[in-house]
């Protein structure tokens, strides 16, 4: 599954949870979470942002976003028992993700080369690697 895929697959489940469910409101932010026994899916303003399964406690985030909506991407890691957040887009430290298993902070950098390929290929490898299906 590619970063697009992932993002398609978020926006449809983000509408199947919110009718079968609803969803809830985010502190009182512009953001809701939509919630069932698998997905954890983030909103904010009008616009999916992030994604979490929860057999594997990793969040993906699709973008980078404005301010406000990185706060939202916080809070939610905060709320959801997060163990590794994962960014699905080219940044300009290459950092692909940071895990939370202790109480300090793991930060996963890359190469320029390999980085690059990663972003190039639309970050399928590193979603494959956490997304067991």
């Amino acid at each position: 599954m590619t970063r697009e895929q992932l993002i398609a697959f978020a926006n449809k489940k983000y509408d199947d949870i919110d009718k079968e469910y609803g969803h809830i409101r985010l502190n009182y932010c512009q953001a809701w979470i939509a919630e069932d026994e698998n997905y954890s899916i983030l909103k904010s303003y009008n616009t999916v942002v992030a994604i979490k399964k929860k057999c594997t406690g990793t969040v993906f985030v699709f973008d980078y976003y404005s301010a406000t909506t990185r706060q939202h991407v916080a809070k939610f890691t905060r709320l959801a028992n997060v163990f590794r957040v994962t960014y699905l887009y080219r940044r300009s430290d290459r950092m692909v993700e940071v895990d939370y298993f202790d109480s300090t902070p793991t930060v996963w950098k890359m190469d320029k080369k390999n980085f690059n390929l990663l972003a190039d290929c639309d970050f399928a490898q590193v979603i494959g690697t956490y997304w067991p299906y």
